[in-house]
């Protein structure tokens, strides 16, 4: 079981935009590469990011926990 950072978690009262976002930048991540990583269209990810998308299906959130290198037991919001 791998260990999780406390700056992997969600902090209290952040958005799903502002989570994804964080963890994206501390990855050294383009919108475009988590994208391509997470197997999603990058126009998806924008929306996520800007606060559009506030709500995400199985698949997607599965593909951005592994992407973002976050422990499925500590799925996204």
């Amino acid at each position: 079981m791998s260990t999780v950072n406390a700056h992997q978690l969600p902090k209290a009262q952040e958005s799903l935009a502002d989570y994804v976002s964080r963890q994206r930048e501390a990855l050294g991540l383009s919108r475009l590469a988590l994208a391509e990583r997470a197997g999603i269209h990058k126009q998806s990810l924008g929306k996520i990011e800007r606060g559009q998308t506030q709500t995400l299906n199985r698949r997607t959130l599965s593909s951005l926990s592994l992407a973002l290198q976050v422990p499925i037991d500590y799925q996204i919001i």
